[in-house]
């Protein structure tokens, strides 16, 4: 949303965020490019990394807390693996932190924001993600535009897709009538 408005571009794509670039020639990402944001702090690709990761013996300690059951690792797994010094959870831990706080941080200095609303799983699971991402805009966007934006939570949790997706259909094809 900008200025009240929505903004969908000329082909409805607008605000794919999470697939800009990253790292250039980075993780490869389910769009098929190399490097997006979503490719590092996705909920999905963050899981699939590490349990690659736990897979190749990198990670005895993440097999350890799922029961060597991998199909249980979840981001809060991760998280905590990286805080008790798992190399590998940190490692992928740290690229999904980064990812956020660089994302979040350009996004209030392009578009200087009034407010900025961060969902989904890994921002869910994660409450200590909030406070970091908040610490990172503050002292690397644009110091007026950190200096005013709130950076807050979403309250829709599991549900945002979903009310996305019938908020379109009850305003009609790409919120056209």
């Amino acid at each position: 949303m900008c200025n009240g408005q929505l903004v969908e571009g000329s082909t409805g794509t607008a605000g794919e965020f999470g697939h800009l670039i990253f790292r250039e020639n980075g993780q490869l990402c389910d769009c098929g490019h190399r490097g997006c944001f979503e490719a590092y702090g996705g909920g999905v690709p963050m899981e699939n990394r590490m349990r690659e990761l736990a897979k190749e013996g990198k990670s005895p300690m993440v097999c350890e807390m799922v029961e060597n059951d991998l199909a249980r690792l979840n981001t809060r797994t991760i998280a905590d693996a990286a805080a008790q010094g798992d190399p590998a959870a940190k490692m992928v831990w740290e690229d999904a932190v980064s990812s956020f706080c660089v994302l979040c941080a350009d996004l209030v200095s392009v578009f200087n924001p009034e407010i900025l609303v961060l969902g989904g799983g890994v921002i869910e699971g994660n409450p200590v993600l909030m406070p970091t991402i908040r610490n990172y805009v503050k002292t690397h966007a644009v110091e007026y535009s950190a200096k005013t934006v709130k950076l807050v939570k979403s309250n829709l949790k599991g549900d945002a897709i979903a009310l996305g997706a019938a908020a379109l259909v009850e305003l009609g094809s790409c919120g056209r009538k």
